[in-house]
């Protein structure tokens, strides 16, 4: 897959950087960069403590929101593995178009 990635940027973009047009033209980069947003939300769970509650040497009050990052739920260990084989994680970029029509 990362090949497939390397050789479409590179025939579409010739060593620049990209403009906004060529951005569009690029149908497998968009589907890599859904997916892996779908793999690891950018964005971080966000919960209410229902009881008072100590973690990591602080009291979280009931009531308190708390905000857990995913990737932080990642090992660094894994996350140096995932680097090492992004070639062959099993990524399934064929249902982001089908997604994106269900939502429009």
């Amino acid at each position: 897959m990362a090949a497939d990635l390397f050789d479409e940027l590179a025939d579409k973009l010739k060593g620049e950087a990209p403009t906004v047009e060529q951005l569009q033209q690029l149908p497998l980069l968009e589907r890599v960069i859904k997916e892996s947003m779908r793999v690891l939300p950018p964005v971080p769970w966000n919960k209410r403590v229902t009881s008072t509650t100590e973690l990591g040497g602080y009291t979280l009050p009931a009531g308190t929101e708390v905000f857990v990052s995913q990737r932080s739920l990642i090992p660094i260990a894994c996350k140096k593995s995932l680097l090492l084989r992004l070639n062959t994680i099993p990524l399934v970029l064929e249902r982001v178009p089908v997604l994106a029509r269900r939502l429009r």
